[in-house]
């Protein structure tokens, strides 16, 4: 079964992942509909939520949350607009991918192969680069 794309629930728990660059075998030890929250910054800076689906062909599938509130403004994808009032401007989760994949051992995201960690580096970390 699929993960739907749904609001994203206010009171959302989070499964700790360890404190390094994360790896295949440690999104392996989830289950499906975990929600993760991972870290970059060898080249760009951020995090982002990700609720894991499955672990298959080298890459970690499971959906990004669009932290966005949908707009009819906005110049999105038709389906977007239509599921505004389904989303009531929450957060939601987007569609099942795999966003994040095996690289060298260790696992990115972007296409330039920037691994993701479990926590957040320090601020002296971040400013010392």
């Amino acid at each position: 079964m699929a993960l739907p794309r749904e609001a994203i629930a206010d009171d959302v728990s989070l499964v700790p992942m360890p404190a390094r660059p994360l790896t295949l075998e440690d999104f392996s030890q989830l289950s499906t509909g975990d929600v993760v929250r991972v870290f970059y910054w060898t080249v760009n800076q951020g995090d982002m939520l990700y609720r894991f689906d499955r672990v298959a062909d080298g890459r970690v599938y499971g959906q990004l949350c669009d932290d966005r509130h949908v707009d009819v403004t906005d110049d999105r994808p038709d389906w977007l607009v239509r599921n505004r009032d389904e989303f009531e401007n929450k957060p939601f989760w987007g569609e099942v991918a795999g966003y994040l994949y095996d690289f060298g051992g260790l696992v990115c995201r972007g296409s330039g192969a920037e691994p993701v960690h479990g926590t957040a580096p320090s601020t002296c970390f971040l400013e010392c680069q």
